[in-house]
C-alpha cells in the first residue's frame, strides 16, 4: 500500500512538473508553432536518439532542420521546439534579417552561458560568452596573419604532391574508385596539423595513439561525431566493456594527449615558433605583452584542440560535398577548369596572389557550401527579454512579432537561410553562377556571422582553392554509379546531408579521377 503510494506520488509530480515546463516553454517562445516533444533537440537524448517526426511520438532530432528545409515553414521565417521533460525551449529562424539581429553586435543574446562542450573541449573561442571570448579573440588574433596564408598554400601543395604519390595516381591515367570523404578529412588534417602545429607526417603514416591502436584522424571523426555522448555521460561507464564507449575514451586521450604534447614543445623551445600553437601557448606565458589576453592552462588546451577540429573536420566534408558536385555538374567543372588554365596559361605554378583570379572556382566554393554548410546553425541565448520581427514567407503579409523570454535559445538556422527562396531562387539547384549576381554577402553563411564568425575562414577558403586548383588541372573528376543508376539517383542516394552533433556532411562520395590529356 505505501509502495503504490510512494509510485502515484512521483509520478503525479513528474506530470505535474512536465505540464509546468511545458507551460513555461509556450510562453517563453510566444506560442510559436512547431514541435512539443519530450527532448530539446540540443540535449544528450535529443541529439543521441533516433530521429522521428510522427504525431505518436516526436523527436526532432539534430537534423531535422535538413531534412525538412523545404517544409518546416509555413507562414513566417520562424519555429519553435518546446521540450517537456529536457531541454530548453527553442526558437529557430531562417532569416537573413533577424540573423543581425541575433548574431550581430546585439547585447540581448550571447552564446550559452554553461556550455556541456565547455566540458568536453575545453574553454574556448568558439563555445566562450561575450566577455571571455573578447579575452580568447585577442589571444588568437595574431595567429591569423599573411605569413600563416603563404604556409596554408605551400603546404597544401605538399600535401597534394605526397598524396598523388602515395596513392600511386602518378602512373594512372585513371584512378579506381575513390572514397572522397576518407582522401579530404585526412588531406584536411595534414595541412591543418602542418600549419597549426608544424607538425608533418608522411601521408602514408598519419600519428597514432601512443599504443598505436588509433591514428589521430580516427580520434578526430570519433571525438566530433560523439561529443554530445562525452558531454552528457558520467565517467564511469567508459570502464564498462563497451566497444563503442571504449573507442570515445581513446579517441578523446589520443586528442588531448597529442595537444598536451604540442603545448609543452612550444613551451620548451626557446626559439618560440610562430605557428597557431606557438602563439596560443604565448598568450599563456606570464611574461606575455598583453596580460589582458592571458588564458588559463585550460583554455590553452581548448583553443589547440577546437583549431584542430575546425580546421580538419569542417574543411575535409565541405570539400567532400564541393568535389562531388563538380563531378556531378560536369559543365560547372569544365568552366572552372578553363578558367584555371587561362589564368595559368603559360604553364606556370599558381601561387597565393592567384586567388582572387579564380572567381568561378570560388563560386563553386560558395555554392557548395551553400548547399551543405558544414555548421548548420549558430546557437545563441537571450540575456533578456526581447522582441523578434520575423519576415512572413507570403508576399504581401506584415512581418511577425515574436517576445521571448530571457533564457530562451534561438537559434540561426543556416540550412534554412541557405535554401530559402526569398535569397535563393530554385535553391536545389546547383548554380555557381547566382553568386555574381548576389550583393548582399550577409546571405553567405557558412564561415557564421558577425563578430564571431570563423576565425579561419580565409584559412579554410585558401585551402580550400589551392586543392581545387590542383586537382583540377591535371583531373577530371567523375561520380561512380551504381549498375543501372542514373546521375540523378546518384545524387540523391549520395548528396544527403548528415548532421553529427557539430558538423555537417554527406555520405560516402564515390569517384574516380581520369587524367586530363
Amino acid at each position: 500500500m505505501l509502495t503504490t503510494a510512494i509510485f502515484t506520488f512521483v509520478a503525479l509530480y513528474l506530470v505535474v512538473r512536465a505540464v509546468l515546463k511545458y507551460l513555461s516553454g509556450l510562453r517563453a517562445v510566444n506560442n510559436v508553432p512547431g514541435y512539443r516533444c519530450a527532448f530539446s533537440t540540443t540535449s544528450l537524448p535529443g541529439m543521441i536518439l533516433p530521429t522521428s517526426l510522427g504525431k505518436f511520438w516526436c523527436n526532432p532530432g539534430p537534423d531535422f532542420l535538413v531534412l525538412l528545409r523545404h517544409s518546416v515553414y509555413t507562414t513566417h521565417d520562424v519555429i519553435s521546439v518546446v521540450p517537456y521533460l529536457v531541454g530548453a525551449p527553442e526558437i529557430y529562424v531562417p532569416s537573413v534579417e533577424v540573423m543581425r539581429q541575433v548574431s550581430g553586435y546585439s547585447p540581448q543574446f550571447d552564446k550559452e552561458l554553461d556550455s556541456p562542450f565547455d566540458y568536453v573541449f575545453g574553454s574556448n573561442i568558439v563555445t566562450a560568452p561575450r566577455a571571455p571570448w573578447k579575452r580568447h579573440r585577442r589571444a588568437l588574433n595574431p595567429a591569423f596573419s599573411q605569413k600563416l596564408y603563404e604556409m596554408v598554400w605551400t603546404e597544401t601543395i605538399t600535401t597534394f604532391q605526397d598524396m598523388v604519390a602515395t596513392e600511386g595516381w602518378g602512373q594512372q591515367d585513371s584512378t579506381p574508385t575513390i572514397i572522397m570523404n576518407d582522401i579530404t578529412t585526412k588531406f584536411a588534417l595534414a595541412v591543418v596539423s602542418s600549419c597549426a602545429f608544424g607538425l608533418k607526417f608522411p601521408w602514408a603514416e598519419p600519428p597514432k595513439s601512443a599504443d598505436g591502436t588509433m591514428t589521430l584522424q580516427e580520434s578526430l571523426v570519433i571525438s566530433t561525431r560523439d561529443a554530445a555522448v562525452r558531454a552528457f555521460a558520467p565517467r564511469w561507464v567508459y570502464r564498462l566493456p563497451i566497444k563503442y564507449l571504449r573507442d570515445i575514451e581513446l579517441a578523446f586521450n589520443t586528442i588531448f594527449a597529442f595537444v598536451r604534447s604540442q603545448i609543452a614543445a612550444r613551451r620548451g623551445d626557446v626559439q618560440g615558433k610562430k605557428d597557431m600553437c606557438g602563439l596560443i601557448v604565448e598568450a599563456n606565458d606570464e611574461d606575455h605583452v598583453n596580460p589582458k589576453a592571458k588564458l588559463s592552462d585550460d583554455e590553452v588546451v581548448g583553443n589547440v584542440l577546437v583549431s584542430l577540429i575546425a580546421g580538419h573536420e569542417t574543411t575535409g566534408k565541405a570539400l567532400t560535398a564541393i568535389i562531388a558536385l563538380l563531378g556531378l555538374y560536369q559543365d560547372e567543372q569544365e568552366k572552372a577548369h578553363s578558367e584555371i588554365m587561362s589564368v595559368l596559361h603559360d604553364g606556370r605554378e599558381a601561387t597565393l596572389d592567384d586567388v582572387d583570379s579564380f572567381t568561378h572556382l570560388q563560386h563553386c566554393i560558395m555554392e557548395g557550401m551553400r548547399l551543405f554548410p558544414p555548421l548548420d546553425v549558430l546557437i545563441r541565448e537571450a540575456t533578456e527579454d526581447v522582441c523578434l520581427r520575423i519576415p512572413s514567407r507570403i508576399p504581401g503579409q506584415k512581418e511577425l512579432e515574436v517576445a521571448i523570454k530571457k533564457g530562451t535559445i534561438v537559434s540561426v538556422d543556416i540550412v534554412g537561410i541557405h535554401y530559402n527562396p526569398r535569397y535563393f531562387p530554385d535553391p536545389e539547384v546547383y548554380n555557381p553562377s547566382r553568386w555574381r549576381d548576389i550583393t548582399d554577402p550577409d546571405q553567405f553563411v557558412a564561415f557564421g556571422y558577425g563578430p564571431r564568425a570563423c576565425a579561419g575562414r580565409k584559412f579554410a577558403m585558401v585551402e580550400t582553392v589551392c586543392f581545387l586548383v590542383l586537382l583540377l588541372r591535371d583531373w577530371k573528376i567523375e561520380i561512380v554509379l551504381e549498375k543501372g543508376e542514373t546521375p540523378e539517383e546518384w545524387r540523391k542516394r549520395v548528396l544527403v546531408a548528415k548532421v553529427d552533433t557539430i558538423t555537417l556532411g554527406v555520405r560516402p562520395a564515390p569517384i574516380r579521377l581520369v587524367r586530363r590529356k
